[in-house]
């Protein structure tokens, strides 16, 4: 038949995730009937489009920690005089201290306590509860001996930087208690009773006329967290999906960081949106801090590592874009210009360096470019053909799926 006629064909094909290929069943136009069977014909590819088969699965998963504004919180005692000194007076001035110290933390459920215990009349004691992470310790070396807690195997000497109101802060040798570790920490002095004073324990020495404390708060460790428990680890990775994920994870994350009340509220906003946003308690003076696995980074686009910080004393907000079930599998990866090579078909007429020689089907540019694809062409000569093209990355390495598509080829046809 004479040459010239021109004609256009879709065709379609799948991958799975991890397919390094996909192959094409070509046909060519048959402009006169079975008379132009096995035509030689020029093929050039004109577009390449791709729909997502697949719902990607991700671990989801996040660490979050608490950081503190304010680290350190001093007070001092007078500690001048026998009557002030003696057991209920010096519990009614840490009582009072203590409560301003945890008035400067309102949203922690649990913070340091040192209290005078009088359950039994008969049996009296000062008791130190230190939550993990946490530290009381005082300049003067004769407090605890007073409060009768020194002979606790916990109590140490340190350097620390210690002052008081209106007072500059500097390093000085200080005793105390230090809880380095994940689990609450009690301690429990010897009995003394209420009506005696103190610094009458103490064997030598006399109490200074002000005794210097401090309470210490350490950044929390991170807690790690999981998807919904008794659920598969790896999850559909939609944004109807997130919203339930998350809202459970947050609320299994307030218990986590003994919060009073879960702070962060989860919302699904716009086509494939999720907004994270904190409530705001003034004087919070702590930030959540939330890291997102790698996995769920890639499965929204978020840049590598970047932390979602939520200063609990006023409102932020952060939008994670799930990446829509039609999402091109080649952006947003610095893939492009891609390189589709026809594996096994026709003459290996391009020398890439580095590589060798190889069939060029053509080279897709960047979404939204003037030429989405660029291509001379191959030559056909057989009426049905299987084509196997890979896709080769701007460093010409092997593209692999992570997803499933739906992959459409729009070919121009011109008989030879």
């Amino acid at each position: 038949m004479a040459s010239g006629y021109e004609a256009i064909n879709l065709f379609k094909t799948q991958v799975r995730p991890q397919d390094s290929s996909a192959t094409f069943v070509i046909s060519l136009p048959r402009w006169s009937g079975l008379n132009s069977v096995d035509t030689v014909t020029w093929a050039t590819p004109v577009t390449v489009t791709f729909t997502s088969t697949t719902v990607r699965e991700v671990p989801f998963s996040m660490s979050c920690w608490l950081e503190f504004d304010k680290t350190l919180f001093p007070f001092g005692l007078k500690t001048s005089d026998a009557a002030s000194n003696k057991a209920q007076n010096l519990d009614e001035k840490f009582r009072g201290h203590m409560k301003d110290f945890a008035a400067q933390l309102p949203l922690l459920q649990t913070v340091p306590v040192l209290s005078y215990n009088q359950d039994d009349p008969m049996a009296c004691f000062f008791e130190l509860e230190l939550p993990p992470r946490t530290a009381f310790y005082t300049t003067n070396p004769l407090l605890f001996e007073g409060l009768r807690m020194d002979g606790n195997v916990e109590y140490h000497q340190a350097w620390r930087m210690i002052g008081a109101k209106g007072r500059r802060p500097t390093n000085k040798d200080v005793m105390g208690f230090f809880n380095e570790g994940n689990a609450t920490m009690s301690i429990q002095g010897d009995v003394i009773q209420p009506g005696m004073a103190v610094d009458a324990m103490v064997k030598e020495g006399r109490f200074p006329p002000m005794t210097y404390c401090q309470v210490e708060m350490l950044n929390t460790a991170p807690v790690r967290l999981w998807n919904v428990e008794g659920e598969a680890i790896d999850q559909p990775a939609t944004r109807e999906n997130a919203v339930r994920v998350f809202q459970y994870m947050f609320d299994i994350m307030r218990r986590a960081l003994d919060l009073t009340a879960n702070m962060i509220d989860v919302a699904a906003t716009g086509e494939d949106t999720v907004t994270i946003r904190n409530r705001a308690t003034p004087g919070a003076n702590i930030r959540l801090v939330v890291r997102l696995n790698p996995e769920l980074e890639r499965a929204i686009d978020w840049p590598r590592g970047r932390l979602l910080e939520f200063p609990l004393d006023t409102v932020r907000t952060f939008d994670l874009k799930f990446k829509s079930t039609h999402a091109h599998p080649f952006l947003g990866a610095d893939l492009f210009p891609v390189t589709m090579r026809a594996a096994c078909f026709g003459n290996a007429v391009s020398y890439v360096q580095g590589v060798g020689e190889m069939t060029i089907l053509g080279i897709l540019d960047e979404r939204g470019s003037k030429y989405p694809v660029l291509s001379s062409g191959l030559l056909f000569s057989t009426d049905l053909t299987y084509l196997t093209v890979e896709f080769l990355d701007r460093h010409y390495r092997r593209i692999v799926f992570v997803d499933g598509h739906e992959i459409g080829m729009i070919m121009k046809f011109k008989s030879i």
